[in-house]
Formats: C-alpha cells, structure tokens, sequence
C-alpha cells in the first residue's frame, strides 16, 4: 500500500485519482466515470487524454447524453 502511495504520488498528473493509480482497470473505471459526469476536458495532460479517448466515438457520446438525461427523469415530490 505505501509503494502504491508512492507510485501515485510520482504520477499523480497521470491518474484522475489514487484509486486509478492502483491498476489498468481502476483507471479505466476513473477514466469513464470522469467522462460520463464531467464536460469534456480541455487540457493535453494524460489524464485530459485518457477522459477525451471516450469522446472519440459518438455512440458513446450518445450513451453519456442518455444517462445524464435519464438520471433526474424523476418529479421532486415536496
């Protein structure tokens, strides 16, 4: 665990967070769920990148669209 802390802190411009620095996997998870919840990222870092790969394909731009849409579909009741 102190080597992973150590990892993500040499690389921490490459990684959305620590949990992303752990593996491949967790990165990609990080990655996505940055794409889908935030606007498009306008830097040329790795993470900028890494989060913009996505929108590089419509049909997945089109899913983020339809879950944001979807997800406060519902009517507040007071």
């Amino acid at each position: 665990e102190e080597d992973m802390g150590l990892f993500y802190t040499k690389y921490q411009d490459q990684f959305i967070n620590e949990f992303a620095a752990e593996d491949p996997v967790k990165d990609m998870v990080e990655s996505w769920t940055e794409f889908m919840l935030y606007p498009r990222h306008t830097g040329d870092s790795i993470v900028d990148q890494k989060v913009n790969f996505f929108g590089e394909f419509p049909e997945l731009v089109e899913l983020r669209e339809k879950v944001i849409t979807g997800i406060c579909t519902y009517e507040q009741t007071p």
